[in-house]
Parts: structure tokens; sequence; C-alpha cells
């Protein structure tokens, strides 16, 4: 062996002894969770400009229109609901890449990672939008309680004829409905993501080892 050669073997072997004493190898775990949380700041992120958007300018005059969804569920959302649908899906779309590749390192079938993650999302965009419209007609129920009329033209138009006090829970039902579900939906979307789409075929060899 050259001395360049063994030079360069005691440096490989320094790297590894101090990649396995650093924290990410020391907590893997939490790592991948950290990672996981990131990827989805992001993907939500992206997810929420382009629900706003819909919100406000697409789906902006039938927002709060009645929507009947299969004949199994009725909403008085559905602009809301229309903006959950596309948002949600290019959302979630950007985090498989992204965790596949950065996060989880999934070396699985790729075409059976794809069929369970998109029986993923729809049960967790059906999940989500479900929950949004919920509270969207939950606060919609209190602002009219607080003398809100929504089927009144003026209040498409200006916002001076809404009471102040309904203000709020309009508010909540346009703004922080979609952010709590997608919070929400992290209580399901990493242990399936992490145990059963993403999974890395190393981590048994080395557990076996």
């Amino acid at each position: 062996m050259s001395k360049e050669e063994k030079v360069l073997k005691e440096k490989q072997a320094a790297a590894a002894e101090a990649d396995k004493n650093s924290f990410t190898s020391k907590h893997a775990e939490l790592w991948k969770f950290i990672k996981f949380s990131f990827a989805g700041v992001f993907a939500t992120g992206v997810e929420l400009g382009i629900y706003y958007a819909l919100i406000y300018t697409v789906f902006k005059n039938i927002k709060g229109d009645p929507i009947n969804i299969l004949g199994l569920l009725q909403y008085d959302a559905k602009g809301v609901f229309y903006g959950f649908l596309i948002s949600t899906t290019i959302g979630y779309i950007i985090a498989f890449l992204i965790n596949r590749k950065t996060t989880f390192a999934a070396d699985s079938n790729v075409v059976v990672s794809a069929i369970l993650y998109t029986l993923l999302v729809i049960f967790t965009i059906l999940a989500t939008a479900w929950i949004g419209a919920k509270i969207k007609d939950w606060s919609l129920t209190k602002a009219i309680a607080l003398g809100y009329i929504p089927d009144i033209p003026e209040t498409a138009v200006s916002e001076e004829y809404i009471p102040e006090a309904a203000k709020t829970w309009i508010f909540v039902g346009d703004n922080l409905g979609k952010p709590f579900a997608a919070a929400l939906a992290t209580a399901w979307t990493y242990p399936i993501n992490r145990f059963v789409i993403h999974r890395h075929k190393g981590e048994k060899a080395e557990k076996k080892d």
C-alpha cells in the first residue's frame, strides 16, 4: 500500500468514526422525523400558497356554495373543498419526491410505494378536506349567530356589511381550517411513510447483523 493510499484510508476511517458519533447517527430516528418535518413544512408552504390563491381568486365566487360529494357528504363550502383538493394533491406529490430521495433514502419498489402513497393521499385529502370543511361550517354558524348574513349580495363586495364580531369567525373558517387539518394529518402520515411506503432494505440487513 502506498503512502497516499494509507493516508486516504486513515482519513476515511476518521470520517466514518466522526459520522458514527454525530447527532444524525446517534439519533437517526429523530433525524428522520426532523427531515420529514422540514419536507412537510416546505410542501405545506407551497400547498397553502396554492390553496389561498385558489379560494381568493379562482374559487372566490363559489367559496360558500353547497356541494354534494358522491351523494354521501354535503358541505356549504364548494370553493374551500376544491381548494383543499387541488392544493393538497400538489403538496403531497412534492412531499413524496423529497421524502423518498432525501428523508428516508428509500430503495423499496417505487411502483409499490407510489400505489401505497396514492392510497394514503386519497385518504388524507378526503380526511383533511372533511376536517377543513367542518371547521368552515362551524365558524360560519358562529358568524351567523353574531349577525352575519352570508346570502345578501352586499357581503360579497364589502366587509362593512359584516358585523365586527362575526369577522373573527369568518377569518377562522377561511384561513385556519387548512393549516390545522394539515398539521393533524402528520399523526398518521409520518408512521405510514416511515414504516410502510418508504422502506429502506438496508435497515433490515443492519438489524440482522
